[in-house]
Parts: structure tokens; C-alpha cells; sequence
């Protein structure tokens, strides 16, 4: 047919139903979620990993910690049993920055972080949240400098995500498996809903709400191996019971008035509550000598003589011993039984927006305001018994779990004799708050009319991270009605419990007494008059520690495109001022209890970013980049000590350093990736980092004048504090591979495979010797696979983590390291309907934990743990 112009023509032909008639299909969210943030990384100008919060099913327990390890090259860090916070790339948690929405999290905490008090707490964060996680390895110009392993960002749900309202839910409950007479449900639920308001639809409202309990026991051994002859010279158990409560809900709304301009508005409030009950058996040589029978004989020992070695010194090992037996002597015995509570709670408030004009320009602001706060309190109660008994150590069948024998002495069983006892009570107290404050503007033009596909991007923000931490530590001695210590009357069996205690490992171990830590807190209210003040303990005021930080940043970067190469150059600019009060202890003046000082320091951090393709789907990048990582908080707070020589009317200042500076990494990024259909990827990197002014302590003299630091005081005394110096290297390789085999013959076309693996080497300048880094994980890895047929579905996934260096020493022998860790994890469901899943999940199917030992050897057991497995069983569905 020939068309003339300016003319209608009309053509009717046929359809078949062989034109038309498609194969049947399913169209699953999980597989389409992931799908999307595959693209969002491929397309990506840097190095990182997108991932959607579907791409490994259900997420156990809603601790995103359980998905979060599953990442190429993230290592998991693991207390009371709970993932609580993760590396990148081998390095510490602190090293990494997490943010949610592109903002920093605020992170008020108070006791023992295993982290530092820079690391982010992420089992504090529902998982039911968070939409997509943003790995970040080769950091761009436009994200905040302060983190050297990589940063994470945790993309939260929006209503314009989906196409229509969306309700989802989750309902079931959890049990730890190990102790077979402690098994106890506990409830778990979530609930989320997407909508859009308004006849246009202009609006979207999403909410996300949840609450989980979890219940872990630990069941601990721990013992002191510090000689390279073999001697031990510490038998500990310890058990403890917790109970963990996560919550939270979010609020979130979209506006798109026009269709150039997107607000958004949302409230996020968090809840985290930790229950622990501890008791602490712990048997500890009074001293590590090895004794000399010819000096002091064996029976003056076991009736109550101390032990000397032949030089008449006191000793506390027994000689004859072994690299499998040991056996103390005139050993103390500390039986201690408290309590822990730890209340964190978190708020967000955000507010934020973007505007689009004439096409090719962008501005886009956002503002936070995240307060938090978290309190801690530990009371207990020790029963001590100092001396006069004998416990053998003997590994000779178990490394891990060698047995405890008593040898001599009165017996430390459950019900005996509680003569000879002292008892003191004790309360940690600390409570923390922090307030995160951000705001941020940007611009971005892109240059349409030229062949290079030019973007120009610039913007600034201020960050401001203010912390107070209070800590009090009163100490009492229970001295009973005569007022003595150890006396007649003290009637200790009056706060015995009247069932023998757990022995550990399903009673495995002794069981020994229990006391009632909550009848002693009490009586110490009830009946002051019972105790005495250790020290000024009790009457001296809490101690507070408080800092601010502000965080001024600007950067300007640029992509340009030459053919299928990709750049983008640019430089951040950050200035950091830091203000810090924390307390004075001088007994030449007491009446001063406070020190100030203030720290400031600045830097730019380049950045040059490539991307090539090849052939559609395989990318080569590299990447050249700067960033640092700050000071922990408790090295900045100005807490300060005086002591005085009397000899030379000097002395000693000891004091953290507020004006320490960042430790800085120049970083290095290679990467060679592949996507392929449907929904795969197979990628290697290889990066190096350069790490400079690590922080370590010096002593030096205090100067002359008032510019001294303080105000003139102290000439000439002895400054210990912290300064920057020190180098470091890392270097390491990266393999990730994931793919759903669609073109597998039925029914295995559902299934999905995926694995990683990281691999670093650090080498330090610790006291002029070249050593591995403290705390670097030097391998990691995952493997999975999930398969669907019909309607169940079948999910596995193995999770490796190396051993590493816990604790450096110059004694090589008192080094501490831990053992490699592998741990499987199982997830089955049955889809009933859209709307009613059935779910069972196992998390740590196999009970498998790490190990801690001193030297080289594996075998020089210090501490062995297990946590047991954990089972979560319920429904869900999606409407």
C-alpha cells in the first residue's frame, strides 16, 4: 500500500490467538523489589551495594542485624546473643557511619558497648521500617566523610512506592531452644500500611508499626591464660537470663502538590528494653606464683596457710601443672547474682523536600531533629570468700569446656556453710542523652544541550551531636548488726534462695547458692544502718560527662559522560568544632570539679569516581577517595586526674584530649561487575586503604603561662593523654554473586542462589613493630539458596566470620584473639493465600559461636559462650 501525503488510509488485518495469548505468570514482590535495587546499583556512579529488604525473606526476629550480615563484607559484632551492630570491610563498627533517610542516627547509650560509643545500635531499629539498604564503599563528595570501611543508609518505606494501598502483617512468637527447662514463648507482630488520600491521590501515608520480644540465656566459661607455660590461673561461669523488647512505629507522608515538587514529613519513634539476670561463679588464683611445697607444705595449705615459692613470696598455682591441668590454691571465690536494666528510646522528626525547575535543575533540602536517650542500671550483690580453697582446671578431654573441681578447702556447693563470707552491694547507674540535629540544602543542574551529558551538584549541611552521659557507682559492705564485717551475725543464708542455682551447659557444671540480689538493693534502703560506705562512693555526686560537636560540610561535584565512560569529580569540605566538659579530680583543690575544653580541626576530601561499560551489563569502576573516622566520645570528654609526688612537688595530670583529630584513609577502589537477566550479578573488587593518625597515648610535659591548656596550673607535671600518630594499611579483595535460575527446568526455575566473600590484611605501627589491626575481621562470607514449589518455599543461609585479633599486648602470649564462627540459618513458608502465610525460621540452626584464646594457639581457650538456637513460628500475610 502506498500512502499519500496529508492522506487517511486504512489497513484491517487479522489477530490470532497465537499473537496475543501470553504464558501464564506470577508477578511476586520480593523478586520485583530486589530487581529495582539491582538496576538503582548498576546504574550507580560508585561502588555499593543496594539491596531490597525482600531479597532473603522474612527478616527473623525484625532485628535488621539478621539482614544486615548477609551483605558482601559485613561482619556481624554479637551481644547477649543479639546481632547488635556490624563492620565493613574487616574494620571496627565505630569506622562506619549508619544514617536513615541520608541523616545520621542518634545513638544516647550508657554500659558496656562492645562497639564503641560512635557505633550505631541497629537491633534498636524495626526492620519493618526500612524499605532498601544502601551499602556505600567508594563514598561521593555529596555523603558525609566519617566512615572509612563504608556507610550504610537505610531507605525507609513511602506510599508512592506502590501503585495501590498495600497492608501488610506479621504475628508469632520466638523460643530459645538450648536450656531444656527454660523454654518459654515470646510474642512477636508488625504491622504496615501503605496509602494514598485525596481524590488525585497527591498525599501518601505510610505507617509501620511492631513489637518483638526475644529471650536469650548464655551460658559462659572463662578462664585466665597469660603464661606461655600453660597455667591457668581463673575458673568462671557465668549464666545469664535476658529478655529484649524492640518496638517502635513510623509515620510518614508524601506530597506532590504539583508534579515538580515532592514534601515529605515523617515521625519515627523506637523503644528498645533489655532484662537481664546475671550470676557469676568466678574462682581466681589470689596470686599467679607457682608454690613451693618444700617452703610451704601441701597440708599447711589445705589447712589454711597461704603458699610461697621458694623465695618466700606468696603464690597461688600449684606446681606440676600442665597445658591441660592446672590447680589454684588458696583460691577466692566470688559469688556474685544482679540485676541489669537498660531502657533506650528513640525519636525522629524530619522534614524535607524537592523541586524541580525548568526540567534540568533540582533543589533539594531536609532538615532533623532525632532526640534519644538511655538508661542503665546494674545492681548486685557478692558474696566473697577470700582464700582457703583448692580448684583444679582440667581440659584434658575438652578444650572448650574443661571441668571444675574442687580439690580442698570448705565446699562452694549449693547449701553449705556460709561462715567466713563478706558481702558488699553495688549499683552501676548511667543514663545518657544525645539530640542529632541536621539540615541540608542541594542543587543540581544537568547541561542538556551538550554531548557529555554534564551534571553539576553542589549543597551544604550542618550536623550537631550533643551528648550528656551521668554516671554514679555507690558501693556498700554489709556489716550486719554489730556493725563488723564478717561477723556471727551477719546471717548471709538469710538471703540465700532456697533452690541451687543453674550449672551451666543444661547442668553440666556445679550448681553452687543463688542469693536474692533485690531483698540486699532493698534492705540497703530499708536498714542503712546494716552497711558502711566504701570510700566516698555513696555520697559523692554522679559524675557528668557532656560534648558537642558541630559538623559544618560543603562539597561541588560533577558527572560527565565520554561515550559508555562515566565520571564524577568533586571535593567535600567538613570543619569540626568540638566543646566538652567532664569532671575534675584534684585533691589540692577541691572545690574545682569541673574541666572545660574545646577542639576544633578541618579537611577536604577529594574524590574521583569512574565507571565504564564494556558491553551492556559488564562494568568496570575505580575509584579514588578520602574519608576518616572521629575519636570516640570517651576519649574527648575532658575527664581529668591530678595526683601529686610528694618527693618533687610535681605530679601527674591524666586527661582524654577533646582537640584529638580523625584518623584519615586515603581509599583505593577496583571493581569488575556483570549483570545479567534475569536478576543477577557477579562482581570481584579489590581495594586498598592508607590510614593515618591513629590514636594512641604519650606522656609529655605540661608548658609555662596561661596558654598551657590550664590556665597556668600545673607546670611542669607530667601530661598523659591521647594524640594522633601511627600508620596503617589495609588491603582486600571482594567476590559477590546472586542470580535467580529462571531458565532451570521445572519446578526448579525458583531458584536463587547467592554468595560473597571478603578477604583484607592490615598491618599497624603498634610501639614501632609492624602488627595486625585490633578488631579487623579478616574474612567474611555468606552463601544461600531459596526455592519455591507451589505454594512452600525453602530458604538456607551459611554465614562465615574469621577470627581476628580482640586485644593487643606486647607479650604476644597475652594477646587475645577469637576463633572463626559458621552459622546456618533456615526460613520455610507456606503461602495459603496472598493473605496468609505460614513462617518458620531457625537462627543459628546448629548452636555454633566463637571462642576466645590467647597467643597463637586456638587451643589456649580463655573464654568459651553459647547462646543456643532461636525458633520464630507465625503468620503473615499481604492484602
Amino acid at each position: 500500500m502506498v500512502v499519500g501525503s496529508g492522506l487517511p488510509e486504512t489497513l484491517d488485518f487479522d489477530l490470532t490467538s497465537e499473537v496475543y495469548e501470553l504464558e501464564a505468570f506470577t508477578v511476586t514482590s520480593d523478586r520485583e523489589g530486589n530487581a529495582v535495587s539491582i538496576t538503582r546499583q548498576r546504574n550507580a556512579d560508585n561502588a555499593m551495594n543496594i539491596l531490597s529488604m525482600d531479597t532473603y525473606g522474612n527478616v527473623a526476629d525484625g532485628n535488621i542485624g539478621n539482614f544486615m550480615q548477609r551483605l558482601p563484607g559485613i561482619g556481624a559484632v554479637i551481644e547477649n546473643g543479639d546481632i547488635v551492630g556490624f563492620g565493613v570491610r574487616g574494620t571496627p563498627s565505630e569506622m562506619n557511619a549508619v544514617n536513615v533517610d541520608g541523616t545520621r542516627m542518634s545513638n544516647a547509650y550508657a554500659g558496656f558497648n562492645p562497639q564503641g560509643d560512635r557505633a550505631a545500635i541497629v537491633d534498636s531499629i524495626p526492620s519493618d521500617f526500612i524499605k532498601e539498604i544502601e551499602l556505600i564503599k567508594a563514598p561521593t563528595p555529596n555523603l558525609a566523610a566519617d566512615s572509612v570501611g563504608g556507610a550504610t543508609n537505610m531507605v525507609t518505606k513511602s506510599a508512592f512506592d506502590f501503585k495501590n494501598d498495600v497492608l501488610t502483617y506479621r504475628a508469632g512468637f520466638n523460643m530459645n531452644t538450648f536450656r531444656k527447662d527454660e523454654r518459654a514463648l515470646k510474642p512477636t507482630g508488625s504491622l504496615s500500611y501503605m496509602t494514598r488520600l485525596g481524590e488525585a491521590g497527591k498525599v501518601g501515608m505510610a505507617f509501620s508499626g511492631s513489637y518483638t520480644e526475644t529471650e536469650n540465656t548464655r551460658d559462659r566459661l572463662q578462664m585466665q591464660r597469660n603464661f606461655d607455660d600453660g597455667r591457668v590461673t581463673q575458673a568462671r561461669t557465668l549464666n545469664d537470663q535476658a529478655v529484649r523488647t524492640r518496638g517502635g512505629a513510623a509515620l510518614k507522608f508524601n506530597f506532590r502538590p504539583v508534579d515538580d515538587l515532592e514534601l515529605y514529613a515523617g515521625l519515627q519513634y523506637t523503644y528498645f528494653s533489655f532484662r537481664q539476670e546475671r550470676t557469676d561463679w568466678n574462682i581466681v588464683s589470689t596470686n599467679t606464683n607457682v608454690a613451693d611445697y618444700d617452703r610451704v607444705s601441701r597440708a599447711k595449705i589445705e589447712s589454711g596457710s597461704v603458699p610461697k615459692t621458694s623465695t618466700n613470696s606468696n603464690a597461688g598455682v600449684a606446681p606440676g601443672f600442665t597445658d591441660d591441668y592446672t590447680e589454684l590454691l588458696h583460691a577466692r571465690f566470688r559469688n556474685i547474682n544482679g540485676n541489669t536494666f537498660r531502657i533506650g528510646r528513640t525519636y525522629k522528626y524530619s522534614f524535607g523536600g524537592e523541586k524541580k525547575m525548568d526540567g534540568d535543575q533540582k533543589v533539594t533540602f531536609r532538615t532533623s531533629f532525632n532526640p534519644s536517650e538511655y538508661d542503665f542500671d546494674f545492681q548486685f550483690m557478692e558474696a566473697r570468700l577470700n582464700g582457703g580453697i583448692g580448684v583444679a582446671i582440667d581440659s584434658s578431654t575438652d578444650r572448650k569446656l574443661p571441668l571444675y573441681i574442687q580439690t580442698y578447702g570448705p565446699s562452694i556447693l549449693y547449701g553449705q556453710s556460709l561462715d567466713g563470707y563478706r558481702l558488699t552491694q553495688s549499683r552501676n547507674h548511667e543514663y545518657s542523652e544525645e539530640e542529632v540535629s541536621n539540615a541540608a540544602l542541594e542543587y543540581e543542574k544537568r547541561f542538556t544541550a551538550n554531548p557529555y551529558d554534564l551534571t553539576f551538584e553542589s549543597g551544604a549541611d550542618w550536623r550537631q551531636q550533643h551528648r550528656t552521659i551521668e554516671v554514679y557507682k555507690p558501693r556498700w559492705t554489709y556489716v550486719g548488726p554489730d556493725g563488723k564485717s564478717g561477723g556471727a551475725d551477719d546471717n548471709l543464708e538469710q538471703f540465700r534462695v532456697n533452690t541451687p542455682g543453674y550449672g551451666l551447659f543444661n547442668n553440666r557444671y556445679p550448681q553452687r547458692d543463688t542469693f536474692s540480689g533485690s531483698t540486699v538493693a532493698a534492705l540497703v534502703v530499708s536498714n542503712p544502718e546494716l552497711f558502711t560506705e566504701n570510700g566516698t562512693t555513696v555520697t559523692d555526686a554522679p559524675s557528668l560527662n557532656e560534648i558537642t560537636e558541630d559538623v559544618f560540610s560543603a562539597y561541588a561535584m560533577g558527572r560527565m559522560k565520554f561515550g559508555e565512560l562515566g565520571v564524577l569529580a568533586g571535593v567535600r569540605y567538613e570543619k569540626t568544632d568540638v566543646a566538652a566538659e567532664g569532671k575534675l579530680s584534684d585533691p589540692a583543690n577541691p572545690g574545682i570539679t569541673r574541666a572545660s575544653r574545646e577542639g576544633s580541626y578541618d579537611k577536604f576530601f577529594p574524590g574521583l569516581h569512574f565507571r565504564y561499560e564494556a558491553i551492556p551489563g559488564l562494568l568496570l569502576r575505580s575509584s579514588v577517595t578520602s574519608s576518616y573516622s572521629r575519636p570516640s566520645f570517651n576519649q574527648l570528654y575532658p575527664v581529668t586526674t591530678v595526683s601529686y609526688n610528694t618527693s618533687t612537688g610535681l605530679g601527674q595530670v591524666s586527661q582524654n584530649n577533646p582537640a584529638l583529630k580523625p584518623q584519615t584513609s586515603t581509599n583505593l577502589d577496583f571493581s569488575l561487575e556483570y549483570y545479567f537477566e534475569p536478576v543477577g550479578i557477579v562482581s570481584g573488587s579489590y581495594f586498598e586503604k592508607d590510614i593515618n593518625d591513629f590514636i594512641a597515648s604519650e606522656i609529655s610535659t605540661i608548658g609555662l603561662g596561661a596558654d598551657n591548656g590550664f590556665g597556668g596550673e600545673y607546670e611542669g607535671f607530667d601530661l598523659r593523654t591521647n594524640r594522633n600518630f601511627g600508620s596503617a594499611t589495609i588491603k582486600g579483595f571482594e567476590l559477590n554473586y546472586s542470580q535467580q535460575l529462571r531458565k532451570l527446568p521445572q519446578p526448579f526455575d525458583t531458584l536463587s542462589i547467592f554468595a560473597n566473600y571478603t578477604h583484607i590484611e592490615t598491618n599497624g605501627n603498634y610501639n614501632g613493630e609492624s602488627e595486625e589491626l585490633v578488631r579487623f575481621v579478616p574474612e567474611t562470607a555468606n552463601a544461600g539458596a531459596s526455592w519455591r514449589f507451589k505454594n512452600v518455599e525453602i530458604r538456607a543461609a551459611y554465614n562465615f566470620k574469621g577470627g581476628y585479633l580482640n586485644s593487643y599486648n606486647t607479650n604476644p602470649v597475652q594477646r587475645q584473639r577469637t576463633t572463626d564462627i559458621a552459622t546456618w540459618d533456615f526460613n520455610f513458608q507456606y503461602r495459603y493465600s496472598p493473605g496468609l502465610n505460614f513462617f518458620l525460621d531457625v537462627v543459628n540452626a546448629f548452636n555454633k559461636w566463637e571462642s576466645w584464646y590467647t597467643g597463637n594457639d586456638p587451643s589456649r581457650i580463655i573464654m568459651s559462650e553459647v547462646y543456643g538456637t532461636r525458633i520464630s513460628a507465625g503468620i503473615s500475610g499481604r492484602f
